[in-house]
């Protein structure tokens, strides 16, 4: 793996990687190599569809497309995707799932739906502060599970989630997610 990170030299500025965290090669390698530990992480994965009953399903619609980028932007600042990139990415397979009432946007899900290995993915679930604690996550994520395995057809839903958000575990356990492993993030910057 070390010959990795030369054959990408001057090339790339920033690296990551993820390891179980009972790998200990693989946290040797990461801290030996100037990689710092960021977080640790909490793989889950749903297997089956829990649920064939009718969902109503709320898509986000172009005119809400601003108002999705600021949400996002200022729940997950400095994250792998901004809120524009995912308004970019938005396709069949990437959706943005959205909760909202007169006051706007409360909440979104973005899931990506892997159509070669079946597999759907939940990438984020943010709700506003000021309307958390209302069930809105636990509608997103219903309304997102019954998609990718009813109208998507996936065969499994995956997602990884800090290992300290105890609220957002809580969620997807209650959902029928399992932990399937857990997971160390380390990040290495490079600047020339």
């Amino acid at each position: 793996m070390g010959k990795t990170l030369h054959y990408f030299e001057g090339n790339l500025h920033s690296y990551f990687l993820f390891a179980d965290t009972a790998n200990y090669t693989a946290a040797e390698f990461a801290l030996s190599n100037g990689f710092k530990p960021q977080s640790a992480q909490t793989y889950m994965e749903l297997k089956g569809n829990p649920s064939n009953e009718l969902r109503d399903i709320s898509l986000l619609p172009p005119h809400s497309h601003s108002e999705f980028i600021h949400l996002h932007d200022t729940l997950f600042p400095h994250t792998y995707y901004s809120g524009k990139e995912i308004i970019g990415r938005l396709s069949d397979e990437h959706k943005v799932y959205t909760s909202g009432d007169a006051d706007g946007l409360n909440g979104y899900l973005y899931a990506e739906y892997n159509r070669d290995e079946k597999e759907g993915s939940i990438e984020f679930i943010g709700v506003k502060f000021c309307k958390r604690k209302k069930g809105i996550g636990r509608k997103l994520l219903d309304m997102a599970v019954h998609d990718l395995f009813v109208n998507a057809g996936a065969a499994s839903i995956k997602l990884c989630v800090g290992t300290t958000n105890q609220k957002a575990l809580s969620l997807y356990k209650k959902a029928g997610f399992k932990v399937e492993r857990s997971l160390s993030f380390y990040k290495l910057y490079i600047w020339e």
